[in-house]
């Protein structure tokens, strides 16, 4: 995963893509938790994004928020920051009705748990 990280870092989107995708594979197979899988989750979504795929980052964003409501259900903030960065995932790839939706439903959860969060789009 550190590999991939560097290669991100720089700029090599596709380089990092390929290697969060083999630390995921290795680590599907050997058991991990999901939970121990969200880093790698999260840096393969990164490199989707970078390279505009955001229909696949929009799939594994699904899966983060839904091993972060299994691990994590009174996190109101954390929730709605996964919220928060699914929506900018819909607002790069052109479906603003759906990263609005999801920002009204940040800010609630964001109020409800005390928290105020800065919002992709105005």
């Amino acid at each position: 995963m550190a590999v991939a990280r560097m290669a991100y870092d720089r700029g090599l989107y596709r380089a990092a893509w390929r290697n969060y995708r083999t630390a995921l594979q290795a680590a599907e197979q050997l058991g991990f938790s999901e939970q121990q899988l969200l880093p790698i989750l999260l840096g393969l979504i990164m490199c989707l994004g970078e390279c505009g795929d955001f229909c696949e980052a929009e799939q594994l964003y699904k899966r983060v928020i839904q091993i972060d409501k299994a691990t994590s259900s009174a996190d109101c903030a954390r929730l709605a920051s996964d919220l928060n960065t699914l929506a900018l995932i819909y607002k790069n790839a052109g479906k603003i009705e759906q990263a609005q939706a999801l920002l009204r439903k940040s800010l609630q959860l964001s109020e409800k748990g005390g928290t105020a969060l800065n919002h992709p789009i105005d």
